[in-house]
């Protein structure tokens, strides 16, 4: 009973991933123009490129769009000897949006991916109460994220309800277990021993959240507001954990352990966006406010933070400008306040205020790949100042690079 009590909880201990409080989307921008940008890009983008953010603009696409880039995040951060946030980090990013003509009204609809690759899944692991935590930021690259919606567009408005949705996952977790009799092996990732075998399954079960999002288009206005609610997936599974001892004299003392494990591993907290952007001749200067509600932050065991974190809000400012030959320059800047309050207890929660600086080119080209269609190729590059932070006597800094290139296609 002893022996099996003890491989329980090393085997437990190992089951239990951080809570990823930001999504990509949310982290670096939700398109390479957003990123560009600083997050001031959803508003006045193509529609359809930009749906987490714009869901309601996909009542805007006159055919098809479709959006595509690839993007790397190279995180370099200290605090303490805590890795902020593993790098660097390869995704796919995508958004297809299709519309037209219903009668009186315009009808769209369209989804928007984000793929980590090679790993649709990755999380860090946190039992403690007391232990080194970066909340907002270490899972925020590293998840799947879907978004879909559709819509309805009258005039200069345009409406869309729609949700952020994830996927039943199967996962293979990796557990390590101490030797009973004090000799390893090593098998396709898990520690063994001559003694126990382990059987691990994980199922990821995830839930929607409502997308809303209205969108007034009239030249040389283009504004939005949309609403995320608050989403998060449970972590599922069953752990197998027999006792194989060579003759039978011991059968009658270890029984299997079968062990269901469920918790909370995902959450992204509810917030509202507003963009506007506006047509001053040649230039595009766009603005993107959000506030969220951080304060039903909940850790992976479903303890509540002392303090609880606060409701924030960030601000972005940017600006698109045409040069010559159908190239135009992006760049912003934007201010993300940290939701996380000064730590007074035993939690020590690494996050502060980050200051995001964007740049980038695009070149749009009429006639690609076919008449009548038009591909815009685009570059972007953001910067993500961390303002140096004092945490249970360590200081947080540093920067999260993030790169992106791809393009938008409008058949």
């Amino acid at each position: 009973m002893v022996v099996t009590r003890t491989l329980t909880i090393l085997a437990l201990s190992t089951f239990f991933s951080t809570p990823a409080n930001a999504d990509p989307w949310e982290l670096a921008g939700a398109s390479v123009r957003d990123l560009s940008m600083a997050g001031a890009g959803a508003a006045g983008t193509v529609p359809g490129a930009a749906i987490p953010l714009d869901p309601a603009s996909v009542a805007g696409v006159n055919g098809e769009t479709i959006a595509v880039a690839w993007r790397g995040t190279y995180p370099k951060m200290a605090w303490g000897d805590l890795e902020v946030m593993e790098g660097p980090i390869h995704a796919l990013d995508m958004a297809v949006a299709f519309g037209g003509p219903l009668g009186s009204v315009r009808a769209g609809g369209g989804f928007a991916m984000y793929l980590p690759l090679p790993n649709a899944v990755k999380s860090k692991v946190h039992m403690d109460a007391d232990a080194q935590t970066a909340p907002m930021l270490e899972d925020a690259a590293d998840f799947v994220s879907f978004d879909l919606a559709s819509g309805l567009g009258w005039g200069p408005i345009e409406i869309a309800i729609g949700a952020a949705v994830g996927i039943n996952l199967v996962a293979d977790t990796t557990v390590s277990v101490r030797s009973l009799s004090g000799d390893k092996t090593k098998n396709d990732g898990l520690d063994l021993t001559e003694s126990v075998d382990v059987d691990l399954e994980r199922r990821l079960e995830w839930t929607a959240t409502p997308l809303v999002g209205l969108r007034l288009h009239q030249q040389p206005v283009d504004a939005f507001v949309s609403y995320r609610g608050q989403s998060g997936f449970e972590t599922e599974g069953d752990t197998d954990i027999g006792f194989d001892f060579e003759g039978d004299s011991f059968d009658e003392f270890f029984t299997d352990v079968a062990m269901p494990v469920a918790y909370m591993s995902v959450w992204t907290p509810a917030r509202v966006a507003m963009g506007v952007s506006v047509q001053a001749g040649r230039f595009r200067p766009g603005l993107v406010a959000k506030y969220m509600w951080a304060n039903g932050w909940r850790d992976t065991q479903n303890r509540v933070p002392d303090p609880v974190f606060l409701d924030v809000p960030s601000v972005a400012l940017g600006l698109e400008a045409d040069l010559i030959f159908g190239v135009m320059a992006r760049t912003g800047y934007g201010l993300q306040v940290s939701p996380v309050p000064n730590q007074t207890g035993l939690t020590r929660f690494a996050d502060t205020d980050r200051h995001v600086i964007g740049l980038g080119l695009a070149w749009a080209r009429g006639g690609i790949p076919r008449e009548n269609d038009k591909t815009e190729f685009a570059i972007g590059m953001q910067g993500q100042r961390l303002s140096p932070r004092d945490i249970a006597g360590s200081e947080l800094n540093g920067w999260i690079w993030t790169m992106s290139t791809g393009l938008v296609t409008r058949l």
